[in-house]
């Protein structure tokens, strides 16, 4: 039930009105944009909403059932407000959006609140114009909750289930360690004079507590470091630290040769992600779609938002196609295996006759 001002409720039923439709976006980043179809921007708590970022909705349609409760909205790109390159990166996906129906000649009458949701699939074309799905709040009720069988693994890579350790804590000082655990070290400075550890990660073979101060670690694959009471062994890191060579294109990125060619052949990163963390990319991740060992070069899947740089810093995670043999040839990781691959499917089932 939607609630109104006396005063707003007598505007609308009167035979001429003068309303305006408000929307009010808060992304995840917590900035906020105010947007409206009248002719003049509106404020209204603290809050302007721009007329100059045109836009036309759909129909908002209220349903009595559970149904999910969907709206489109088409806009012209500005580059004050919404640009192509912040829809590409992501930044509005899952924002907050409230839809507001106000009397423009009187703002104190109030508001009457049309819609609440989430943004979903956002578009930007190449015209110069954008689409955004609004999903209502009945979005949740089509989350599938609980699991089937299925031969491929449910899990994702470096998860809780999954366990292997794809980007392990750093070490810390003073602190116990059971056998087996994993950490990264801090032992390489990067060209911004930040450290960032090496492509190894360091297995605790001997369980006990790290000393105050950290040793300087052996790099070398299979050494041991004594670290207090500990004895950590080397291992070759799953992620990958890199540093952008060059880019010839927004989806293609050569990475600099630090001898880290070796043991990652060709295909060793599909199905993985390149995550930024410098440049004017920092903090995009882009899933990976081939890696060609010879050259270095990763081909992701969709374009970045904008161009990586020379020395640009990223970090490249392997990718897992959720296979029994993948999980075993690969990673290792059989035991934690989070599929049923022996189990028959329909066919099997209809073919013995059960």
């Amino acid at each position: 039930m939607k609630t109104v001002s006396s005063g707003l409720a007598t505007h609308l039923g009167e035979r001429l009105t003068t309303l305006a439709t408000c929307w009010r976006v808060e992304r995840r980043d917590g900035a906020v944009f105010g947007f409206t179809d009248h002719d003049a921007d509106l404020v209204m708590d603290s809050v302007i909403y721009r007329a100059k970022t045109g836009y036309r909705r759909a129909a908002i349609a209220e349903r009595a059932d559970l149904s999910v409760d969907e709206t489109e909205v088409d806009g012209i790109l500005d580059a004050a407000e919404i640009d192509a390159a912040s829809l590409r990166a992501g930044l509005w996906d899952g924002a907050e959006v409230r839809i507001l129906l106000v009397n423009w000649a009187d703002l104190g009458q109030g508001v009457l609140r049309l819609r609440k949701g989430r943004l979903g699939e956002v578009i930007a074309r190449d015209d110069g114009t954008f689409r955004a799905e609004l999903r209502g709040l009945a979005q949740a009720l089509n989350v599938t909750v609980g699991e089937l069988y299925t031969p491929e693994c449910r899990a994702d890579l470096g998860d809780t289930r999954c366990r292997l350790p794809i980007r392990p804590p750093f070490r810390a000082d003073g602190t116990a360690y059971a056998l087996g655990a994993f950490v990264r070290v801090e032992t390489a400075p990067s060209a911004t004079g930040s450290y960032r550890e090496q492509e190894r990660i360091y297995e605790c073979t001997t369980a006990g507590t790290s000393a105050a101060s950290p040793p300087v670690f052996d790099t070398a694959l299979g050494a041991v470091t004594v670290d207090g009471t500990i004895e950590w062994t080397a291992r070759l890191a799953w992620t990958l630290p890199a540093t952008v060579e060059s880019a010839p294109d927004l989806s293609t990125v050569v990475i600099a040769n630090t001898g880290t060619a070796p043991g990652r052949p060709d295909g060793w990163f599909e199905h993985g992600v390149a995550i930024f963390e410098t440049g004017l990319n920092a903090g995009v991740a882009r899933d990976v779609l081939a890696w060609t060992q010879s050259t270095r070069t990763l081909t992701l899947f969709l374009p970045l938002p904008f161009p990586a740089l020379p020395g640009d810093v990223l970090r490249i995670q392997p990718g897992c196609d959720k296979r029994l043999a993948t999980c075993r040839d690969r990673f290792a990781n059989r035991l934690n295996f989070r599929g049923e691959p022996h189990i028959p499917g329909d066919e099997g089932i209809i073919g013995s006759g059960l």
